[in-house]
């Protein structure tokens, strides 16, 4: 069964706000907290188990923490940003303030009192920049919230899945597409492979384009040759082995892989 995302841009804002722990029917926050940023980028479901959720929250807390150090090192710019907190209200901290306002980072749960208090949080410039910079391309609801500034609206991609039969002469394919045809090739190196395929380390990140359609489950196109020379090169496969497997397919891409 396909996954669906959200199709009306209403409705993934309203998603993204609440789970950045935000007013959901207010407008897009000119700035965001660390925290916020993480729950965005990282959204924990929670209507499933508890163990499910362990690597989202992880993942949520080495974002905020990546924010919070280029921060104090001056890469990260920050604006003051005011934030609505209600009487005796669960919001959830870390050992320093600057965590406030993200409310899937939970540490420890503390009560505050009513009122507004003054955060500093990230615009949308610096933020886009930033990500791009330490190779964190934006999840879907970081993306809505960057608007222009998000690279693949800059570059006149906001919808790639509307152009994606655009094969690039025979040598783009789908993330499924390149799994299957590469798990023999990769062997004991597979499920790494595949994970790898979802969050695109630095290793493979070249290789990667647009996504392939509106759906998570779509994943992404890849450049087929590009692929195989980055996984041959990571993993140190054979030549011979990763040639048959994408030659069948993609004739073009293995012949440029072979050269």
């Amino acid at each position: 069964m396909t996954e669906t995302t959200t199709e009306s841009p209403a409705i993934l804002k309203r998603e993204a706000l609440r789970l950045a722990g935000l007013p959901v029917d207010g407008d897009w926050p000119e700035s965001v907290t660390p925290g916020e940023l993480a729950a965005m980028q990282y959204p924990c479901d929670h209507t499933t188990a508890p163990e499910a959720r362990k690597l989202p929250r992880r993942k949520q807390r080495d974002l905020a923490a990546l924010a919070k150090a280029a921060i104090d090192a001056g890469e990260l710019p920050t604006v003051p940003a005011v934030r609505q907190v209600s009487a005796m209200a669960k919001a959830t901290e870390m050992r320093n303030s600057w965590i406030m306002g993200g409310p899937r980072s939970v540490t420890r749960l503390v009560r505050v009192s009513a009122g507004s208090r003054e955060v500093q949080a990230i615009e949308r410039g610096p933020c886009a920049a930033w990500l791009d910079a330490i190779g964190k391309p934006p999840g879907e609801y970081v993306r809505a919230w960057l608007g222009d500034e998000s690279p693949e609206e800059a570059n006149g991609s906001a919808a790639p899945w509307s152009n994606a039969t655009e094969t690039g002469a025979g040598e783009l394919a789908t993330t499924a597409e390149v799994r299957a045809a590469l798990a023999l090739a990769t062997g004991d190196h597979f499920d790494q492979f595949a994970r790898a395929l979802g969050d695109a380390p630095r290793w493979i990140k070249s290789a990667r384009r647009d996504r392939a359609g509106k759906s998570k489950s779509a994943g992404y196109l890849w450049n087929v040759a590009e692929l195989a020379e980055a996984v041959t090169a990571h993993y140190d496969l054979k030549r011979k082995a990763v040639h048959a497997a994408i030659a069948g397919q993609w004739p073009l891409a293995a012949e440029l892989f072979s050269l």
